[in-house]
């Protein structure tokens, strides 16, 4: 199991003062804002860019099918914040989900953590299907992730294999890896290893391999349209 033996603070980490991570005069409204309690009733936050309404589509009220969602996850010690350029260049092109990981930005600190228990990669998975079950309960989904927040969409892939099968329709991960960063060297000396390994996430360290999962999950490529 992955583990990690200290997590940041909301206060200390996913909160950059004078960037705000939505596009200056493109706020989000109330309705779509909110959140969802995890499985321990930890507060995940999130923010949903919707598309634009299709007038005429209403007016012959036709019910329209689900566009695809692109599920944005951020990385350690970052939050939604994180994705502000992103933001501002697909707000009206594409549903689009921005959340804080627990601990991070917005999103409170993990209460099964606060209380001494070891907070896992599989956790952060099941946080990620607690916010798809809140923002896109249907409809095909995009998962986009750096750092940490690719190892929780792996850890997400992991554990709800049929969900990815029947409507995880492409997957973009950045800047992380699916384990054995205990391997890692970083070009440095054994002793220089040793530092850096001792200042990083236990985590990200420890995180077992995930992309034969994601693999088996996610079955044939498929191909959606964005709306």
């Amino acid at each position: 199991m992955s583990r990690w033996n200290g997590s940041p603070s909301g206060a200390a980490c996913g909160a950059r003062r004078g960037w705000p991570s939505t596009p200056p005069g493109l706020r989000v409204p109330a309705r779509d804002r909110g959140t969802c309690r995890a499985e321990d009733a930890t507060e995940l936050y999130y923010e949903v860019d919707e598309l634009p309404d299709d007038g005429k589509r209403r007016r012959l009220r036709r019910k329209a099918e689900p566009p695809a969602t692109v599920v944005f996850c951020h990385g350690y010690c970052l939050g939604q914040d994180s994705w502000h350029f992103q933001r501002a260049a697909l707000r009206g092109v594409v549903r689009a989900v921005y959340w804080d990981q627990r601990s991070h930005g917005r999103s409170a600190r993990g209460l099964a953590h606060a209380d001494g228990e070891p907070l896992s990669i599989e956790q952060l998975g099941r946080d990620l299907k607690t916010v798809i079950d809140a923002t896109a309960p249907e409809g095909p989904l995009i998962l986009v992730g750096h750092s940490m927040g690719g190892m929780t969409i792996m850890a997400f892939a992991e554990q709800f294999p049929d969900l990815v099968r029947d409507r995880v329709v492409g997957v973009a991960l950045v800047g992380t890896s699916s384990g054995r960063l205990g391997e890692v060297t970083y070009g440095l000396p054994a002793a220089g290893v040793g530092a850096v390994r001792r200042i990083l996430p236990a985590s990200s360290r420890r995180s077992a391999p995930r992309w034969s999962w994601w693999r088996r999950a996610a079955g044939p490529p498929r191909t959606c349209s964005p709306a």
